[in-house]
């Protein structure tokens, strides 16, 4: 290495550091390091979003010199603020989905348990399900299986829980 590139590599390091402790202190300032709980609007627009822009510009410029754990980490955050991003939008703009009823059981969609990987997008629209097996079922189901189930679930309110047909192994309610 000569002598240019030991000093670019310094160089690149304490920019990488000073950033690392600038994100830390953003991610601080709003409920922690590792909080992902909703925010303000102004929160959101102020702080959160700049700060994974930050964070995400940073991850990129670590990859490209190399330095893979530091760009997993600011990528950590990115993932972090996205997940704030999506509460503090669920919060205040209602659920991310469009169905009361879980399309393979019929039991009430709790918007509050409901994660990501218990929606799918279905015909352009997000649709949840009530528990861990059922979006693996719905994957197996044909198109006009799912158009069935789906029609089911929006002429449905939100009803008591369904058992029918329904193998419980390996997942709780």
């Amino acid at each position: 290495m000569t002598r240019k590139q030991t000093k670019r590599a310094m160089f690149v390091a304490a920019v990488a550091s000073s950033l690392f402790l600038l994100n830390f202190v953003w991610a601080a300032s709003i409920h922690g390091p590792h909080s992902t709980h909703p925010v303000s609007l102004a929160q959101l627009q102020g702080k959160t979003v700049p700060g994974a822009i930050q964070a995400l510009t940073a991850a990129r410029k670590a990859i490209k010199a190399g330095h893979t754990e530091y760009a997993l980490a600011q990528l950590h955050k990115v993932a972090l603020a996205l997940q704030v991003t999506q509460k503090t939008l669920d919060v205040e703009f209602g659920p991310k989905f469009v169905n009361a009823t879980c399309p393979m059981m019929g039991s009430p969609i709790k918007a509050d348990k409901v994660t990501d990987d218990l929606v799918r997008v279905y015909q352009g629209k997000r649709i949840a399900f009530c528990c861990d097996g059922c979006p693996e079922k719905w994957d197996g189901l044909s198109r006009a299986q799912k158009a069935a189930k789906f029609a089911e679930s929006m002429s449905r309110p939100a009803a008591g829980h369904n058992h029918a047909g329904h193998d419980h192994a390996g997942h709780i309610h």
